[in-house]
């Protein structure tokens, strides 16, 4: 918004109070008790919608696609903050462990 008020374009840090505003707005509005990443793509956007959930204890599920980061640290961190993170790679086979782990957590969360 502040980046398009003046034909420019946002800094990391503009995005991501962007993003941290829009997320309040959707989890009030849908009532949502999960935040589901799909892809990790370690964007500054991803990492803004991923702290937003972190710092309001709302479990985040991680599927994280091996093979689709573009930078590393920003993904590690997103795995830190993560609830559970499934880990595969483009072909999206999911293994037992983190099928039953993802079927616990829904489980938790929905029970």
């Amino acid at each position: 918004m502040i980046g398009r008020d003046y034909n420019t374009n946002p800094t990391p840090i503009t995005a991501a109070a962007e993003v941290l505003y829009a997320f309040d707005m959707v989890m009030q509005g849908t009532q949502s008790t999960a935040v589901i990443v799909i892809g990790s793509s370690s964007t500054v956007t991803m990492f803004a919608l991923v702290s937003a959930a972190f710092l309001r204890n709302i479990p985040i599920l991680n599927i994280y696609i091996e093979n689709n980061i573009i930078d590393q640290r920003t993904a590690e961190v997103i795995l830190t903050m993560s609830s559970v993170t499934v880990r595969t790679f483009s072909n999206r086979i999911v293994g037992n462990s983190e099928y039953q782990q993802l079927n616990d957590l829904l489980v938790k969360l929905y029970k």
